[in-house]
C-alpha cells in the first residue's frame, strides 16, 4: 500500500516544474514523515 502511494506521489512530482518553494515543501514533508515513523 505504501509503495503504491509513494509511486503515485513521485509520478505527480516528476510532472511538475520544481522551484525553490516546491523543493522546500517536499523536503519538509519527507523530514516530518521520517520523524513520525521513528
Amino acid at each position: 500500500m505504501f509503495g503504491t502511494i509513494a509511486a503515485s506521489g513521485i509520478r505527480i512530482v516528476s510532472k511538475e516544474a520544481l522551484n525553490r518553494r516546491a523543493v522546500m515543501i517536499i523536503a519538509l514533508s519527507l523530514a516530518v514523515g521520517m520523524g513520525v515513523y521513528q
